[in-house]
C-alpha cells in the first residue's frame, strides 16, 4: 500500500511538471517584433526547446530567430552551414527571442548553455566568460518571461527582462554564442529546435 502511494505521488508530480502554466500557454508567441539598431529583422523560424525528464518531454521555451538578411540565410540543417551564413563577412545582425513556458533556475539555464557550448568545442574566452556571467547574474527566469540574445556587429546583447548586458566581441563571438542553438546539437531536443529555426517552422 505504501509503495502504491509513493508511485501515485511521483506520477502526479511528473504530470504537474509536464504541464505549462496558463500564462505561458496563453502567450501569443507569434506577436514578437524584432528590431536591432532601428533595422527590421526577418523571421527565419520558430520552435520549442524540449527536455526529457523521467521519460516525459518538457517544454522549456519557444525560440524564434530573426536575421537581417533572409536572402543570405542558408536553410541547410547539416553541420553549421546556416550559422556560417549568418557570421560570414559582413556578419548579419540576428536576434533570438526565447519565450519561457515554465520557470527555470539560472543555474539550470547556465548548465544547459554550457553543455551546448562544450558540444561545439567553445572555450572559455573573455567574451564567453562574460556571456556566462550575464546568464548567471540575470537570476531565475519566470514562466512567461522573455529573454533576448542579440548579435550586432559581432557584439552580443543579452536582455533578461529589465536586465541588459552588452558583450564586446566579433563574428567569432557571434558564432560561438549562437552555436548553442544553430551549431552541433547537444541533444535531440536541440536538434529538433535547430531544424525548426532553420527550416522556417
Amino acid at each position: 500500500m505504501k509503495r502504491l502511494s509513493v508511485i501515485c505521488l511521483l506520477t502526479c508530480s511528473l504530470a504537474a511538471l509536464a504541464k505549462p502554466t496558463s500564462e505561458a500557454t496563453n502567450k501569443n508567441h507569434a506577436s514578437a517584433n524584432a528590431t536591432t539598431a532601428a533595422q527590421q529583422l526577418m523571421r527565419t523560424g520558430s520552435g520549442v526547446r524540449k527536455k526529457t525528464v523521467f521519460l516525459i518531454p518538457i517544454s522549456v521555451y519557444r525560440a524564434t530567430l530573426f536575421v537581417s538578411d533572409i536572402a543570405r540565410f542558408s536553410r541547410h540543417t547539416e553541420g553549421i552551414v546556416a550559422l556560417k551564413s549568418m557570421t560570414a563577412s559582413p556578419p548579419m545582425s540576428a536576434e533570438l527571442v526565447l519565450d519561457f513556458e515554465r520557470s527555470v533556475s539560472a543555474a539550470d539555464i547556465l548548465s544547459s548553455f554550457e553543455t551546448a557550448l562544450k558540444a561545439n568545442g567553445v572555450k572559455d574566452s573573455k567574451s564567453i566568460m562574460e556571456f556566462k556571467a550575464a546568464v548567471k547574474n540575470a537570476g531565475d527566469v519566470k514562466s512567461g518571461q522573455r529573454v533576448i540574445i542579440r548579435a550586432v556587429n559581432g557584439n552580443i546583447v543579452c536582455e533578461f527582462g529589465d536586465k541588459k548586458v552588452e558583450i564586446k566581441g566579433d563574428s567569432h563571438t557571434f558564432a560561438e554564442v549562437f552555436s548553442i542553438w544553430l551549431g552541433v546539437p547537444a541533444d535531440d531536443g536541440l536538434k529538433a529546435l535547430k531544424d525548426a529555426l532553420i527550416l522556417g517552422k
